[in-house]
């Protein structure tokens, strides 16, 4: 079931199978970190090797591409002071991940991968051939990752430092109507003090 709040698009677990089916392998661990981590754009393209810690399963957000029409792209922190953190991510994921070059996700020639091409080149052919309609963005994943945590039971709490929100407040107000279930349970509450 594909969720919806507002205008943005979470994807359902057969969707994102299909996405990431139809994503070109090279950029497979790239889609799967994106929607294991509900890490931002900026900072998931900007992760290095000594960022991860395979072992326990962790990756350390301390920056992220930063766009200036002056400078161009620079490293620059995380958006938010919250956004500096330590995320769980499963070991499973990151062992998968190339850790030898200087960026953890990196053009095939080693550059830093820029979100303009990778939507160009990578993402629209694979939500074309997915066959995704309404069409999701990559910052999608990040909005499914807190739906399928908030659905599997995470506590807002956990989702909020997870995701780097200044606060839970602003975690709540964002994916606070994704599960409908506490709201059901107070409707049948009332309806059996009414009955």
């Amino acid at each position: 079931m594909t969720v919806w709040v507002d205008d943005m698009r979470m994807l359902a677990r057969d969707e994102f199978r299909a996405l990431h089916t139809a994503t070109d392998d090279y950029w497979k661990n790239l889609v799967e970190f994106l929607v294991a981590s509900g890490q931002r754009w900026g900072e998931a393209s900007a992760l290095q090797p000594q960022h991860i810690d395979v072992k326990a399963g962790t990756v350390n957000v301390r920056q992220a591409w930063k766009y200036s029409p002056t400078k161009g792209y620079y490293l620059g922190p995380p958006k938010t002071k919250r956004s500096r953190r330590t995320v769980d991510v499963p070991s499973r994921l990151l062992k998968k991940l190339d850790l030898s070059g200087e960026w953890v996700f990196a053009r095939p020639d080693g550059g830093p991968v820029r979100y303009q091409a990778f939507w160009r080149d990578v993402w629209n052919p694979a939500v074309a051939a997915a066959k995704l309609d309404p069409r999701p963005t990559p910052h999608d994943l990040r909005h499914t990752y807190a739906s399928w945590q908030l659905l599997g039971g995470t506590p807002m709490f956990v989702v909020s430092r997870q995701m780097g929100h200044e606060s839970i407040k602003v975690t709540a107000d964002i994916y606070g109507d994704v599960d409908r279930r506490s709201a059901k349970a107070a409707s049948d509450l009332m309806d059996g003090m009414l009955d």
